[in-house]
């Protein structure tokens, strides 16, 4: 099947084929270029649960959690550990 000869039929079900294809690599492109970030934002999380863990262990109650970094660097700049 050349360009030419190609029926319009043909023609869809190349293109059909290959925007699948370009879908697929736009995916994993994606995954790939933010891979990085995800792995950061993990270990971010498992620090802040252990922060978390090691202030109920000193007997704090409640950790305000979406504000846990601030939090803590508001503890060390009024206690100067």
């Amino acid at each position: 099947m050349t360009e030419t000869t190609a029926t319009l039929e043909e023609m869809e079900k190349k293109i059909k084929t290959m925007e699948s294809r370009l879908a697929s690599m736009k995916k994993a492109y994606k995954n790939r270029k933010l891979e990085g970030l995800r792995i950061a934002m993990e270990a971010r999380k498992n620090a802040e649960d252990a922060v978390t863990e090691e202030l109920k262990a000193l007997g704090y109650k409640r950790v305000p959690y979406k504000n846990l970094t601030s939090y803590v660097d508001q503890m060390n700049s009024v206690w100067r550990w």
